[in-house]
Order: C-alpha cells, then sequence, then structure tokens
C-alpha cells in the first residue's frame, strides 16, 4: 500500500474579505484581498489499497464508512459524505483507498478550515496521480469544487494561504486573479494578534448570498460598503508592501464599521461583547473574520498590552486559540 499525506494552514482575512467573491470584484473595480496563514491546520492521509474497497473517514468529526467499490460508494447520499464523493468525483481514482481527515479549525470558525481542508485532499490526490498544477489552477479546482460541496456562493482567497502560507495579496482584475506572497515578516502580526473563538459558529454561505443578492439588484448601501472595504484593503496593502505595520488601529476599525453595513448579520451578540471587552482592556480594534455572524474574531493589541488584553478576554468566558502566522 502506498501512502501520501499532506497538511495545509487555515487563516485569518486581514482585509478585502467578501471581495474574493464574483462577481462582486467586477461590480467593484481594483480589488485586493489579504489574509494570513495561520497555525492551525488541516490534515488529509490517501492510502492506495491493494483491492476495489474504500474507506473514509474524518477525526475531528468522529466518523468512518467503509465500502466496497466505488459505485457502492458513491451511491450512498449520506450527508457526511457528500465532502469526500465531490472530491472523489474529481479525481476518479482507478484503485481503492483510504482518505481519513483531521481539522484543528473549529467548525464554522470563519478561517477557512473546509478550504484548507480541500487543499490538503488534493495535495495528496495530486501526490497520488502525479498530476502537475499551478497556484492558480488549484485556487480554481478548490474553488468550484467547494461550492459544489456548500452549495452556497464562495471566494478564492482561502485556498492561497493553503497552498503557500505567509501573508498574501489576491487581485482582481478581467484578466483573473493575481496573487503574490507579501515580503512582511510574520512579527508583525504575531506581535499584535489575539484569535478568539465566539463560541457561536458562522455560516458564511448564508451572509455571503445576502451580500451578493443586494449587490446585484443595486444597492447602493451593499455597494457603498463594499467599495469602503475596497479602499480599506488598498490603504492596507499599500501599507503592508513598504512594510509600514505601524498604528493599523484606523484601518482596522474602519473595515469594521463597513462590514457591518454590508449587512447586520455580520456581527453578534458575542462579537459585540467581545469587542466591548476587548477594547475596554485597551485593545486597539477587533476584526471579524471570514463572514461573522459569530465564529472567530481577531483581536489587535499593542504588543505591550497583548497580555493583558488576552487575560480579560478569557476571564470575560471567550476561548483564545493559541496560533500565530506561518509560512508554508
Amino acid at each position: 500500500m502506498k501512502k501520501f499525506s499532506a497538511k495545509s494552514p487555515t487563516r485569518v482575512d486581514l482585509a478585502g474579505g467578501t471581495l474574493d467573491m464574483w462577481p462582486l470584484n467586477c461590480f467593484v473595480d481594483n480589488c485586493v484581498t489579504i489574509n494570513v496563514a495561520i497555525s492551525i491546520f488541516t490534515e488529509c492521509e490517501l492510502v492506495i489499497r491493494d483491492d476495489k474497497k474504500i474507506k473514509v473517514a474524518s477525526r475531528d468529526q468522529n466518523f468512518s464508512f467503509e465500502f466496497n467499490s466505488w459505485n457502492e460508494f458513491m451511491a450512498d447520499v449520506q450527508a457526511e459524505l457528500h465532502f469526500f464523493r465531490v472530491h472523489a468525483g474529481f479525481w476518479k481514482p482507478d484503485f481503492g483507498f483510504e482518505l481519513t481527515t483531521n481539522s484543528q479549525s473549529p467548525l464554522g470558525g470563519g478561517l477557512g478550515g473546509s478550504s484548507s481542508l480541500s487543499m490538503s485532499v488534493m495535495k495528496c490526490f495530486i501526490q497520488a496521480t502525479g498530476k502537475k498544477m499551478s497556484l492558480t489552477e488549484m485556487v480554481g479546482i478548490g474553488h468550484n469544487l467547494e461550492a459544489a460541496i456548500l452549495r452556497t456562493p464562495t471566494g478564492v482567497q482561502d485556498y492561497v494561504p493553503a497552498i503557500q502560507g505567509g501573508i498574501n495579496a489576491i487581485s482582481f482584475s478581467p484578466l483573473g486573479l493575481e496573487i503574490s506572497q507579501l515580503k512582511v515578516p510574520l512579527d508583525f502580526y504575531n506581535d499584535h494578534a489575539i484569535l478568539v473563538y465566539t463560541g457561536r459558529p458562522h455560516y458564511s454561505g448564508l451572509n455571503n448570498f445576502e451580500v451578493l443578492k443586494n449587490a446585484v439588484i443595486g444597492n447602493e448601501v451593499t455597494l457603498r460598503a463594499l467599495r469602503g472595504i475596497r479602499d480599506v484593503a488598498l490603504d492596507l496593502h499599500e501599507r503592508l508592501k513598504t512594510r509600514d505595520t505601524k498604528d493599523l488601529k484606523k484601518i482596522f476599525d474602519k473595515e469594521y464599521d463597513y462590514r457591518v453595513q454590508l449587512t447586520s448579520a455580520f456581527t453578534s451578540p458575542e462579537i459585540e461583547r467581545l469587542r466591548k471587552v476587548s477594547l475596554d482592556a485597551n485593545a486597539q480594534a477587533i476584526k471579524i473574520c471570514g463572514a461573522g455572524g459569530g465564529g472567530c474574531v481577531m483581536v489587535w493589541s499593542d504588543s505591550k498590552n497583548k497580555n493583558q488584553v488576552k487575560k480579560a478576554i478569557q476571564d470575560s468566558g471567550f476561548k483564545v486559540l493559541e496560533t500565530e502566522g506561518v509560512n508554508v
């Protein structure tokens, strides 16, 4: 039996999230999304069997299924198998296999965990089949597969840090994606960021669909907020390109204000309570992760106050996720 394994980071989106969802980046020109890969990982192991049996398992969700044949596997419509069937259906392997996944990300955490897991699975099949894929090909295929898995509109930003790590800028134009890795020391993130799980899962597809619908019908409040998010992301992009990482409070404050204008569902009572606790403890700002409504929030603090802010957050009953920015 041959065995292949892969591990992929998740991400925190720093600015320009939501604009990575087509066709929003066509409605608002000159868009960029910026994110950082973090040390919350997804993992996949693919074993090629000597027979035609198929076994799929999820360690974090604690389930396992075994089938005698490909047809039996693809005919089983249990919800837990949908992710595995979509991925396997793309590769159509002519061998039996065992596919085991694991995710360290909280379910509905807003960290791009499902996208990272898709990349871990793709990496394993790429190794097993010997197929060559560019970064943009992997992003495009992952994006399409995840839309089929989630049956909701999806963005593209999450796949990039899962593949190449680091701090990334994904720019959008009629020509397509332009992906660059910013040469900024990860200390800029690690010295200031506190990642907090609010205790309430989010459902990105619902919030994203609401934004997409309002943009398509020309809702000016939505379009104005998207333009504001675009301007904030461009500002941060310029700052990071010149390594000007001092005093990002105004950037994250503006991002928060524009984001909650998109739809009230981007925030929640838990996020608002966390924001108050953090700011009262002298944090500088918060950044809602992903589509918001729950999940994780990045709290931005002066490095000198970071431990004080972290303690206040923990004393208020929130879970701090011990993580840092990572390269691959």
